[in-house]
């Protein structure tokens, strides 16, 4: 079986088992900066990544992405690979689906594939599209929340795993890294720029400013605020297909 499979990895980079490289997939449902418990799951890292059926390069991220599935059902299974295979897909026990029978309906024309990070495993790595002066990529901080925003393109690093033990059996996903690609219309209301909405003529002409010397010689602290969360879509997960009841059920330990 193959060691690594990537799509667009750079030469000579050898990857663990599982790993799958996305370059420009849209990002939904994200959970990067802060991780959060839905139905009373432990608290957990979460993106789901959409890969575009009309994309020229959709075939080759796809096709990444079945082999590797393949490949891990065969290791765990090895002698039924077939049967597996049959029941896994047939009961939603994939990390993977076809966004034309789920919901929301911005699904359609695309493959999704889930991938979650336990909170204590630490946070996903995080990087911009630029690099710093020492070369590498920047990596995203707190006060970057906003970047990655359901909606935007980005790279995307997941490890996929064949779970076979008293929890149950299906192919999971891990999150390992998200790297911001470019802008994209936001799901949802959009974000909202209150810098590029509130002009001069909205507020009274002798408000002052509120960072001139309060009269003793000082300037006053900007009082601290918590960084903003990114906009996108609710939370609340896509219904299950008939023939799925277990599809995307985030009460599973990862």
């Amino acid at each position: 079986m193959n060691t690594s499979t990537s799509t667009n990895a750079n030469a000579g980079v050898k990857l663990p088992k599982g790993t799958v490289v996305l370059p420009r997939v849209r990002l939904s449902f994200p959970s990067l900066f802060k991780p959060e418990s839905y139905r009373g799951a432990n608290p957990a890292y979460q993106a789901r990544f959409m890969l575009a059926k009309d994309d020229p390069d959709f075939e080759k991220k796809h096709s990444s992405i079945i082999e590797t599935i393949r490949s891990l059902i065969a290791d765990a299974w090895p002698g039924k690979e077939s049967e597996m295979w049959q029941m896994l897909w047939q009961r939603g026990l994939v990390c993977y689906l076809d966004g034309d029978h789920y919901k929301p309906e911005y699904y359609a024309g695309h493959w999704v594939l889930r991938a979650r990070r336990a909170e204590e495993r630490g946070r996903p790595q995080l990087l911009d599209n630029v690099r710093g002066p020492d070369g590498q990529w920047r990596v995203l901080t707190d006060a970057d929340a906003s970047r990655l925003y359901g909606g935007c393109y980005v790279n995307a690093v997941v490890r996929l795993w064949a779970m076979n033990n008293e929890f149950g059996k299906r192919i999971n996903g891990e999150l390992i890294a998200v790297q911001f690609h470019s802008d994209g219309e936001a799901f949802g209301a959009g974000r909202v720029d209150a810098q590029q909405v509130f002009s001069d003529d909205m507020v009274p002409a002798d408000a002052g400013n509120a960072f001139a010397s309060s009269g003793n010689g000082t300037v006053p602290p900007v009082p601290p605020s918590s960084p903003s969360s990114p906009s996108s879509p609710s939370s609340s997960l896509p219904p299950r297909a008939p023939g799925g009841e277990e599809s995307w059920d985030d009460d599973v330990p990862f």
